[in-house]
């Protein structure tokens, strides 16, 4: 039974002891399968959630798509927090301290399609043609065994026909048309070198509006700030600090269908 409650196909149910090469296969011929007819990046990331436990358990986890371009984390975002029994719950008001591992995130974007960060953290790329178009993160628990060369081996397998699902997604939903009902102007958001949010500007609210549900951190202003925002300004932050020039950009969908740049 997956951990959600629901059986897997065709091969008796049990995310337990059965994961001999033959079920496993079953099992990601069945996730890709299912992941060919989403329609969008976020029903991907659900599909995951209750599936991936099958190939390769794990205890909570990332799900973020990424700026094909610099690689860095953008939205959908969604964090799987641990297992309540046999469920599983979205988390959206990520903490602060959070934030440092989301951002080593986007650093794996060019280098590997999976490897393990740390003993119990296996971080992956969903890449197509060399381009990222999703990040993850997949934990264990302190009491469970750390993930293994194996694990690494089976979820850099699901790297590119699960990257190209995701490219399909993100390209069949952009369009060109502009949406009125956002404003004309760019929103403000000003953090300090704390990465605290210090300042908004007028026409912020209506842009951030437009991602829809995602992971974010609280602010002062009563503002959630997406967390991929939080993310972007962090590493603006590093730029900076290390003589860069301090410049950072990053692309996400809108539930509008277009891309917002931040």
């Amino acid at each position: 039974m997956a951990v959600d409650g629901t059986w897997f196909e065709g091969d008796g149910g049990g995310v337990g002891p059965d994961r001999s090469p033959a079920v496993v296969r079953r099992r990601k011929d069945e996730l890709m399968r299912r992941a060919g007819s989403a329609s969008t990046v976020r029903e991907v990331f659900d599909l995951l959630t209750t599936r991936l436990p099958g190939i390769v358990p794990y205890s909570s986890a990332v799900w973020t798509a990424a700026d094909p371009d610099s690689g860095l984390p953008s939205s959908p975002t969604l964090w799987e927090a641990g297992t309540s029994g046999n469920r599983r719950r979205w988390r959206q008001d990520v903490a602060r301290v959070e934030v440092g591992d989301y951002v080593a995130l986007g650093r794996i974007a060019r280098s590997t399609r999976a490897r393990r960060a740390r003993p119990r953290e296996l971080r992956a790329v969903l890449a197509c043609e060399n381009s990222p178009w999703a990040l993850v993160s997949l934990r264990r628990e302190a009491d469970e065994r750390p993930f293994t060369a194996a694990d690494e081996q089976l979820v850099a397998g699901l790297s590119e026909p699960l990257g190209r699902q995701v490219r399909r997604l993100v390209r069949a939903g952009l369009r060109r048309a502009p949406d009125g009902r956002l404003p004309a102007h760019p929103g403000l958001l000003v953090f300090d070198t704390r990465l605290d949010l210090v300042a908004t500007g007028d026409d912020v609210a209506p842009w951030l509006s437009s991602l829809g549900d995602e992971a974010h951190v609280a602010s002062a202003f009563g503002l959630p700030v997406p967390m991929w925002v939080v993310a972007a300004a962090a590493r603006a932050l590093q730029s900076a600090q290390e003589g860069g020039h301090g410049r950072v950009g990053v692309r996400a969908a809108t539930m509008s269908e277009q891309w917002l740049f931040a």
